[in-house]
């Protein structure tokens, strides 16, 4: 059967109202059946029963929006409208959709609808599904509409502010059939019981993560449904411990209390909840031993107990486990040795056992049987390796993260027969050895790869690199600059023995769309010039050459560089002056000359950089006064023009640049850069060497708290400033 004239006429109403950029509703004509039409169902008898408009995470589709058209009020057979994950911004919900009788599934979520939520979606009487969620422009003036919807079973508010209605948890627990139930990000802050008997006796389902309930847990809360199989209460501030009462969920596969404050030793009543698939209690401050129940937990898929302050050793008993897949200790204080019974575990994915006291050898009997493993961590333990230079593992690793793991003194030779590697990090690792030259082109599938920081040595000159972040630094390389692919997007081979000149790795690729941010050629050898194609490299964030041999001129070709932050060329033999093309450079935060021939005066567009929060000049030949336009950088911490010919008198106005002052401290970190979010060490940080009265000092994660001045050795004359001791360093 086909559509009827009157509906076909409804959907494409309805069509014109919306705005289609990726012309998906094409087909929707007069000339066609809208049973056919893609997004709308029909039933036998041709009659509009869904219409599934949404446009999911990697859909081919661009959002909708524009508005909804009370056509739709034409379907009266519609049981099923999804327009979820579109873009009706500034839109309210229309209430004419209280009208659509039959309609038991909506789904509006993700769609930036504003305004007050209206109440006649309360005249629904036959809904069973409404998602509201994720819309954070909605308002909620009362919840008694929802009440009357008698036959809802799943209901999601997510991002609706239910700060003001006290009586949610009231209003909520009356609906009859409500099997799940989803309040995240509603800024909820009680869980009290309300007045009279809760009727949450079908609840499957609950999730109040991401609220403001920074409380005890409640004991209610686990007698709430006898039904319930999924409990979300991370990231709430709960605090206290876990009561011994939940054991009474005895029907919950999945329970979450990650992220909260929640304290004090874990309840053995945990090991009753057999059925118990995901267990997720990290980011808390327990301090305990692991409760040797929890092998009694044999349905257990993941257990996550990172960050904490676990003790105790890893117990033997967890070869129970044989369903387990994700096991995640990271971040506490277990000790002893690995349990080989881990390596028993046949289904285990992801494996972390990193930053713990954990010491002693990892066998091969340790990973006899993860043939499934993918993810293996214990970076940052004191564990070594100690297997066979022949092995060859039972698993295809994607994430290897080995740092400050024993694996040296020899290079690994396994890691050749992993073919699906992702992530590798092996920095501090003990690696005393030449690198294979098998392993260059190994790595070039790789995405990310750390070996900083081991005594790893080889010829740089002809190597080809592809991962979009790459930290070679601190070895023992040696030769020129290798080539990289324009995919790089960070490249650290600072303190190793590269020489030769920047050029060919700068003018090599020069129709290239190249990536790359993150640029530390510090601490080697390197000579000649600065080179003039720079033009090509404009993503570049940071650029750090100092302490090499180079010299020269600054090219005016740095001025390319717009989105630049930091510049360190510190500790070289550059000599000229600083070119006015780095003015174009109007988001710089770091720049540091130091030690090196450079003249002239210094220019006064750089007293303009608004962002800038160190400048570091000293010991060059700059000569010249330093004028009251100094005072208008009002997030400057470091100001370092030691050692050179200035002369004049220091400016009065020192009290205007508020960092200086100690007045603004909004600033996380000065210059630095966030590669991925999957890893703890993947942020790349400006170190800073100061020398306050002589004395060398080094600066990272706390020059935020530094606030220097240092015009020593100069020719300057007149009164030092009374605000110059508010300082925490200075020098004249």
């Amino acid at each position: 059967m086909t559509c009827s004239e009157k509906e076909r006429n409804a959907l494409l109403s309805f069509k014109h109202g919306l705005a289609d950029p990726s012309n998906r509703l094409s087909s929707w004509s007069d000339k066609s059946d809208c049973c056919t039409w893609p997004g709308v169902h029909c039933n036998n008898t041709g009659q509009v029963m869904e219409i599934n408009l949404d446009t999911p995470v990697g859909s081919p589709y661009r959002e909708l929006s524009g508005e909804i058209s009370p056509s739709l009020l034409g379907l009266k057979y519609l049981n099923h409208l999804d327009l979820s994950s579109n873009y009706f911004v500034l839109t309210p919900i229309p209430s004419f959709l209280g009208s659509l009788k039959s309609l038991r599934y909506l789904d509006l979520s993700l769609s930036g609808f504003m305004g007050l939520i209206p109440h006649q979606l309360g005249n629904l009487s036959n809904l069973q599904h409404l998602n509201l969620g994720y819309n954070y422009a909605l308002q909620i003036d009362n919840l008694n509409w929802i009440s009357r919807l008698s036959s809802l079973e799943y209901l999601d508010l997510s991002g609706s502010d239910l700060h003001k209605q006290g009586n949610w948890l009231q209003v909520l627990s009356a609906l009859p059939s409500l099997s799940e139930l989803h309040l995240e990000s509603c800024q909820i802050d009680n869980l009290r019981l309300p007045k009279g008997k809760t009727n949450f006796t079908h609840l499957q389902v609950l999730d109040l993560s991401n609220n403001n309930l920074n409380q005890q847990i409640p004991s209610w809360l686990f007698n709430l449904s006898k039904t319930l199989v999924q409990l979300d209460l991370h990231s709430n501030l709960l605090q206290g411990k876990i009561p011994q009462i939940i054991s009474s969920l005895q029907n919950i596969k999945n329970l979450d209390l990650q992220n909260n404050q929640l304290s004090g030793p874990l309840p053995d009543s945990l090991g009753q909840l057999k059925h118990l698939e995901v267990l997720d209690l990290s980011n808390n401050t327990f301090t305990c031993p692991i409760p040797s129940p929890f092998a009694n937990l044999s349905s257990l898929r993941t257990l996550n107990l990172a960050h904490n302050r676990l003790n105790g050793t890893i117990p033997k008993s967890f070869e129970f486990l044989k369903n387990l897949q994700v096991l995640n200790l990271g971040a506490n204080s277990l000790t002893g040795d690995v349990p080989v019974t881990l390596g028993t575990l046949s289904n285990l994915v992801t494996l972390d056992l990193s930053s713990n006291l954990l010491e002693g050898s990892i066998k091969e009997s340790n990973f006899v049987k993860l043939f499934t493993l993918k993810e293996l961590r214990l970076s940052w333990t004191n564990l070594f390796l100690s297997v066979n230079s022949g092995w060859a593992p039972p698993f295809q690793l994607e994430y290897v993260l080995l740092s400050s793991f024993g694996i040296g003194p020899k290079f690994p030779e396994w890691l050749k027969r992993q073919s699906s590697v992702k992530v590798l990090t092996m920095s501090k690792a003990g690696i005393a050895d030449l690198v294979p030259s098998w392993f260059w082109n190994w790595t070039l599938q790789i995405e990310f790869l750390d070996l900083s920081n081991n005594l790893l040595s080889g010829d740089l000159s002809s190597i080809f690199l592809n991962s979009s972040v790459i930290n070679l630094s601190s070895n023992l390389f040696k030769g020129r600059l290798p080539s990289v692919s324009a995919n790089v997007e960070v490249l650290n081979v600072a303190n190793n023995s590269i020489s030769g000149t920047i050029s060919p790795f700068l003018c090599g690729k020069p129709n290239a769309t190249n990536k790359l941010s993150v640029l530390d050629f510090s601490n080697n050898v390197l000579s000649g010039d600065l080179g003039h194609c720079w033009v090509h490299w404009q993503a570049l964030v940071h650029v750090n050459l100092g302490s090499n041999n180079m010299s020269g001129e600054i090219p005016n070709s740095l001025g390319y560089l717009s989105q630049l932050e930091s510049l360190l060329l510190d500790d070289n033999r550059f000599s000229g002056y600083i070119p006015s093309t780095l003015q174009n450079c109007s988001t710089m935060k770091f720049i540091d000359m130091v030690n090196n021939q450079l003249s002239d005066t210094i220019p006064d567009w750089m007293w303009e950089m608004q962002y800038l929060m160190v400048l570091r000049l000293r010991s060059n030949n700059f000569n010249g006064s330093i004028t009251q336009k100094m005072c208008q950088l009002s997030s400057l911490i470091v100001l370092d023009h030691g050692n050179n010919s200035l002369s004049g008198s220091i400016p009065n106005c020192l009290d205007d640049m508020k960092t200086m002052a100690g007045e603004d401290d909004f600033f996380a970190n000065p210059s630095s850069y966030s590669y991925g979010s999957d890893f703890s060490y993947n942020h790349y940080k400006e170190t800073l060497v100061l020398v306050p009265k002589g004395d060398e000092l080094e600066y990272r994660d706390n020059l935020i708290l530094v606030r220097m001045i240092d015009l020593s050795s100069n020719k300057l004359s007149g009164a030092i400033p009374s605000e110059i001791s508010s300082y925490l360093l200075c020098g004249f």
